[in-house]
């Protein structure tokens, strides 16, 4: 059974995986760690690499620019896991991250270049389990696997990759504090822009985890920065826009946010994941989803009813009897959409 002192929502508390059975091991937050695991018993000692921004002595890196070795740094965590189908479940991407845990300790030895694609390959797998298991609610083992990943990789924008979805955690479990305090260790020199896009989608989820959806928008800016953000901050930039507006009563302001934000039947499916992930917009995916139920029905009225208009051309004579159904249905469709919209 697991360490009943696990504290998802206290700064004081560190939570990492067990070097024996991988499972969560909790200990108080010091240079020194003193973790005993409570499912297979194992004790461990060790040093705490996590102790303060990271990077800031060294040059800033740039969104897939040349690493110290002339490597071009790889930041893109939404295109598919090296080695995993794109449907596999949680186990099969756990296994392979504990594959390629194994494979990143036994790349010390090798030169920058093979490091750093080990290094990018455990965070690539690791966000995934990470987020895998938020979808889950199992929040405890996400921060787990998020906490172990910022021990092992070292490359800054990595670590301010992990920092970022350690902050927006803290913000499900309603830890604004330990949120802030994932946010302050991020590298401060570093200009590229996915960590840009985290850092300020985690800025929003603090806010909205503070009650101040006010300052969520703020910290959001216009709605045409979302088109400026790159990989998953643009579907968390449009959920948090349209919860924030829902939580402050502006429904049709939130239901504008949230078309506006989706571009596309791919964009859509993102987006309406994180929200459900994240618990963001429920009214507001509630509305859009029956207005397309509804407008996709009328839709196919008309569509009936104008094949049937067409076949009765010159049969039976209801030829205008379709046309005035096919554009009632179309009319149909419209006002839903606009009540939707309202």
């Amino acid at each position: 059974m697991a360490d009943p002192t696990f504290d998802l929502r206290s700064p004081e508390v560190r939570i990492l995986e067990c070097a024996h059975c991988h499972e969560p091991v909790a200990a108080a937050a010091s240079p020194r760690l003193s973790l005993r695991c409570g499912y297979c018993g194992a004790h461990d000692e060790r040093e705490a690499l996590v102790t303060r921004a990271s990077g800031d002595e060294g040059p800033a890196y740039r969104s897939r620019a040349a690493g110290r070795s002339g490597r071009r740094i790889e930041v893109d965590l939404g295109a598919p896991v090296a080695g995993l189908p794109r449907r596999a479940r949680l186990a099969a991407a756990r296994a392979l991250y504990l594959e390629r845990r194994r494979a990143f300790a036994a790349a010390h030895d090798r030169d920058d270049d093979a490091r750093a694609a080990e290094e990018f390959a455990l965070l690539h797998v690791a966000t995934l389990v990470a987020a895998m298991q938020i979808a889950a609610r199992d929040w405890l083992h996400a921060r787990a696997i998020l906490e172990a990943t910022l021990e092992a990789v070292t490359v800054p924008v990595y670590r301010a990759l992990v920092l970022t979805r350690l902050a927006r955690l803290a913000a499900m479990c309603d830890a604004p504090e330990l949120g802030e305090k994932w946010l302050s260790l991020c590298p401060p020199n570093l200009r590229v822009a996915e960590v840009a896009s985290d850092v300020t989608v985690a800025g929003a989820m603090l806010a909205r985890a503070r009650g101040d959806h006010a300052a969520t928008l703020a910290a959001l800016g216009d709605a045409g920065r979302a088109d400026a953000m790159v990989g998953s901050a643009r579907w968390f930039a449009t959920a948090l826009r349209a919860d924030a507006y829902e939580k402050l009563g502006q429904s049709g302001a939130a239901m504008r946010a949230w078309r506006g934000g989706l571009g596309g039947v791919r964009n859509a499916a993102m987006v309406g994941s994180v929200a459900a992930t994240y618990h963001l917009a429920a009214e507001t995916r509630r509305r859009s989803a029956r207005g397309a139920a509804l407008g996709l029905v009328f839709l196919l009225v008309a569509v009936f009813a104008l094949i049937s208009g067409l076949r009765s051309f010159e049969g039976d004579g209801r030829y205008f009897m379709w046309l005035a159904i096919a554009g009632g249905a179309i009319v149909a469709a419209l006002v839903v959409r606009w009540w939707v919209a309202r």
